[in-house]
């Protein structure tokens, strides 16, 4: 039986309709910043190779809490803050994707309501990693 989801649980049509609304490429060299928390962003990235470090600030040190391999999405969460981004990302390798405006994002998932309950299961699922590694 062939597997019709990404490792992280999406289905393979629903991120070939992310990817294919994308406004560009990106490309992070090891240690490079993405978003630092309290700033705004307007992006979601799709990490197609690579790996991201998500850090939370704590008593002036960034404290990593949860990484996210290839295949994952980076800020998914933002789309429901206006942007606002609640940690930092840090590449903690050469990272490649392709990135998404969160108006568009917000756009597919108003036109497709099946999109939006399977990112709101993503969304628990990212939490569900937090939580478990704090």
């Amino acid at each position: 039986m062939l597997n019709n989801t990404f490792n992280n649980g999406l289905s393979k049509d629903l991120m070939e309709k992310i990817k294919s609304i994308s406004c560009g490429v990106f490309s992070f060299n090891k240690n490079e910043s993405i978003f630092k928390e309290g700033e705004q962003t307007k992006y979601i990235y799709f990490i197609e190779n690579g790996n991201i470090t998500l850090k939370k600030n704590k008593d002036k040190n960034e404290i990593p809490f949860l990484e996210l391999p290839q295949g994952e999405l980076l800020g998914v969460d933002c789309v429901y803050t206006e942007g606002m981004c609640n940690y930092s990302a840090f590449s903690s390798s050469a990272t490649n994707g392709v990135k998404i405006l969160i108006t568009d994002f917000l756009e597919l998932i108003n036109e497709h309501k099946v999109a939006s309950l399977e990112l709101m299961k993503y969304l628990s699922s990212i939490l569900n990693r937090i939580e478990k590694s704090i």
